[in-house]
């Protein structure tokens, strides 16, 4: 974040933009947008709260889209979670992306993949490279899940690597999880995997952090 706020004064053409000292250079920039309207600045997959704070101007007289895995923003922006798409969408999706109208083999995709943007761009971008049709592409699904899929699960081994150090009993949590039905597991239920109640705290606390799991009212909720 320090060597972009150092580009954004070079290109203000801030007089601190030369500076050898990044975090004078940082207050440059964050007192510029304190007094300067019209600018939208986007902190793209955030790690959490306490790594933007330094960077967000007092007054903010524009706008910050902050884009993250992390679940805890409350108290410093509004949060909105972003769900995979309805299947009106998915299919809407996938009928633009790929150029194809196949109404059966688009909506049999959408439901294979679970409505997940990730995966239905990932689809759609071979549908569109390899020239075959989504029919054909659902049928390759069946038979070769982990090579088609493998960009997608590539974005999600980065979280597992890391909790594997930050968190590791969280992965064991998640596996057992995985055996379950998706939605509405009883926190209860998976409570007594952990040796106390604030080990298990922890360990659902670092899955929300790379929204691996969602969790409300008693209950857990895996896609």
């Amino acid at each position: 974040l320090a060597s972009e706020y150092a580009r954004i004064a070079a290109r203000l053409k801030l007089p601190e933009k030369d500076l050898a000292n990044q975090s004078e250079i940082v207050a440059a920039v964050r007192e510029w947008l304190a007094h300067n309207s019209g600018w939208l600045l986007v902190l793209d997959n955030a790690t959490g709260p306490e790594g933007c704070t330094g960077y967000i101007p007092r007054p903010i007289a524009g706008r910050i889209l902050i884009t993250s895995r992390h679940a805890a923003w409350r108290g410093l922006a509004q949060q909105m979670e972003v769900r995979p798409l309805s299947r009106e969408e998915s299919t809407a999706f996938l009928r633009r992306r790929s150029g194809r109208v196949e109404p059966e083999a688009v909506d049999e995709l959408s439901e294979a993949v679970g409505d997940l943007p990730l995966a239905l761009e990932h689809a759609a971008a071979y549908i569109d490279s390899a020239g075959i049709s989504i029919r054909e592409y659902v049928g390759l699904l069946g038979r070769y899940s982990k090579e088609l899929l493998e960009p997608v699960a590539a974005t999600w081994r980065i979280s597992f690597e890391k909790l594997r150090t930050e968190e590791s009993g969280s992965l064991e949590l998640l596996n057992l999880i995985a055996w379950l039905a998706p939605d509405d597991i009883p926190r209860d239920l998976l409570q007594g995997t952990a040796e106390s109640p604030l080990a298990f705290n922890r360990r659902v606390e670092a899955l929300l952090r790379y929204s691996l799991i969602r969790s409300g009212d008693g209950v857990i909720g895996v896609h």
